[in-house]
């Protein structure tokens, strides 16, 4: 029996060599100002925003809207140990967040909204919060990794759509926008190519699901 969900697309700035940081974990900027703001219209144009706790305790995100006019999507944060900090930005710099975590993750007072979830061998149990997100009025959300999270969205099979911001260089290093081990060619997840374009001097690939069976509320042209 399938669950309801919504449509999740997936965003990540990333070197030719699909890199997200340097080796020394240094991450801004690897895409230019024209790929950071076509970044921010996609966050105006979903209802969630999705990272895991190791961007969050790398980057201390706000997760907002910089569009003017533009409206801030819910933050979600997937923080199976809730060890969110007091003082990070996301709980102060725009709508109350929704912070998933286990049932044995510690009592805390956050500013935010705290869901506990069942746990399996991956972490948490994807399927309850996408299901919970779904009913909370979610239909489209925008996750923005990291590679531990944009893998666990491969390995759900949820990835509907995807948008990679590729600059134009190389690090040969550092960590990849995809985490875990690899795929088998013969079973690797595939993708349909929707629109290559340019943002100021990087590409901006659009692709979305190879074969499409139930598009579901929160696909396009659904909302």
């Amino acid at each position: 029996m399938s669950h309801a969900r919504p449509w999740m697309v997936l965003k990540a700035g990333i070197t030719l060599d699909g890199r997200i940081c340097d080796v020394q974990g240094r991450s801004q900027w690897i895409t230019g100002p024209e790929a950071r703001a076509a970044g921010h219209r996609l966050r105006a144009g979903c209802d969630g925003i999705l990272v895991g706790s190791g961007t969050l305790l790398a980057d201390d995100p706000s997760l907002t809207t910089r569009v003017p006019g533009g409206s801030d999507a819910r933050p979600v944060l997937l923080d199976t140990g809730l060890c969110c900090p007091d003082h990070a930005r996301v709980l102060t710099a725009g709508r109350r967040p929704w912070i998933y975590c286990a049932p044995d993750a510690p009592e805390r007072a956050l500013a935010a909204d705290v869901v506990r979830v069942p746990r399996d061998d991956r972490g948490l149990h994807l399927p309850t919060v996408l299901a919970d997100l779904f009913a909370r009025g979610l239909r489209r959300v925008l996750v923005e990794g990291g590679g531990r999270v944009h893998r666990s969205m491969f390995d759900a099979d949820v990835v509907d759509e995807l948008h990679l911001f590729v600059a134009p260089k190389v690090l040969g290093g550092g960590t990849g926008w995809l985490a875990g081990p690899g795929f088998a060619l013969a079973g690797a997840p595939e993708l349909r190519v929707q629109s290559v374009s340019t943002v100021g001097p990087d590409v901006h690939l659009v692709l979305c699901r190879a074969v499409v069976t139930e598009p579901g509320p929160g696909a396009p042209g659904e909302r």
